[in-house]
């Protein structure tokens, strides 16, 4: 038979469990296993080159990751759409998601305008973490060109529509 806890144990075993949580904030679970700082980085770098593919995506995803100053690694698809994307491995991170996770150390995603990068972005970032320092970010950035145009025409029917209107 299970012995009660009292309300003292009770409150050690909820330290050790927030404690625990707290650790875990910034550890990544794949598929069961649990990896951080160089040991996640270096995984990610191992399956990045398929997961545009394994996604089915490979004309509207960007890949990349950064060490605390430039971005380290850059994969953009080779599509004409792509072409006003300004960024490749060895720039200096900028606006966007990254400056973000490299000050909270926290995970975060997030719209970013044209006027950063050249097209309107979807992007989400992780951090990479050993021990207490961030040794920098890995993320994943769709392009929003379709919702761009589809705006944009929104707008433009709307122009007509009120012409229509007041003629």
């Amino acid at each position: 038979m299970k012995k009660k806890q009292t309300g003292q144990e009770l409150l050690i075993v909820l330290v050790i469990k927030k404690s625990a949580m707290q650790k875990m904030d910034n550890i990544c679970e794949m598929g069961g296993i649990y990896m951080q700082g160089k040991e996640l980085l270096e995984t990610f770098m191992k399956i990045v080159p398929c997961l545009p593919q394994i996604m089915g995506m490979e004309d509207n995803v960007v890949i990349w990751a950064t060490d605390r100053e430039k971005y380290t690694y850059m994969s953009v698809p080779q599509t004409s759409k792509w072409n006003d994307f300004n960024t490749k491995a060895g720039d200096k991170i900028r606006a966007g998601v990254g400056p973000v996770v490299l000050s909270t150390k926290k995970p975060y995603h997030g719209v970013i305008p044209s006027e950063v990068f050249g097209i309107t972005l979807k992007a989400a970032a992780y951090p990479i973490i050993e021990g207490d320092e961030i040794l920098g970010v890995i993320g994943i950035t769709f392009g929003m060109q379709e919702e761009d145009n589809i705006s944009e025409m929104a707008a433009e029917l709307s122009r007509m529509c009120i012409q229509f209107k007041y003629r």
